[in-house]
Formats: structure tokens, C-alpha cells, sequence
């Protein structure tokens, strides 16, 4: 069920409602999560990398293996230690 099923009113509606009337929530935090984003970003191109070598090549081999498992190790480690929740306050 849509947000606006819930509250008995067309998408359109509730929509226009939520832009007019809607609040807006900021966190301190937001600038500090670029550097997750960063972080994040060199073990995915890895993976994307092997992804590609094993699709065009159509077999694996030991070093995409090995650096697969790195990249991994290395998203685990900042699932683990760098993510952090968000606490968001009202913009007047």
C-alpha cells in the first residue's frame, strides 16, 4: 500500500502536500559520510573489475579471486568501524 492509499488520497495529492506542507531534516554528519562514500568506492570497482574479467572471459582466475577477497574483507572492515548512524534535526 502507497502513502497516499494510506492517507486516501491520489499520488498527485499527496505529493503537492508533502512539497507545500513536508519538513526538512538535516544531519551533521552528511559531510563526514563522504569519506565512507570514498572508501567504499575503490573495493567496488574492484569487484566490478573481476565481474567483467569473468563475464568476458568466462572463467576465474586465481588473482580475481584473491583481490574478490580483499575487497570484500575491506567492505566488511567498514560495514564494521566507519558506518555510523545518522541523527537528523529539523530545518526550520
Amino acid at each position: 500500500m502507497s502513502k497516499a492509499e494510506k492517507y486516501g488520497m491520489l499520488p498527485a495529492v499527496y505529493i503537492r502536500n508533502k512539497a507545500l506542507n513536508g519538513k526538512i531534516f538535516f544531519s551533521d554528519l552528511l559531510d563526514e559520510s563522504m569519506d565512507v562514500n570514498q572508501s567504499v568506492n575503490e573495493p567496488i570497482l574492484v569487484l566490478n573489475k573481476v565481474a567483467k574479467t569473468v563475464n568476458t572471459e568466462k572463467c576465474v582466475f586465481l588473482k580475481d579471486v584473491e583481490e574478490a577477497e580483499r575487497a570484500i574483507a575491506t567492505l566488511g572492515d567498514i560495514a564494521e568501524n566507519m558506518l555510523v548512524p545518522f541523527s537528523f534535526r529539523e530545518i526550520e
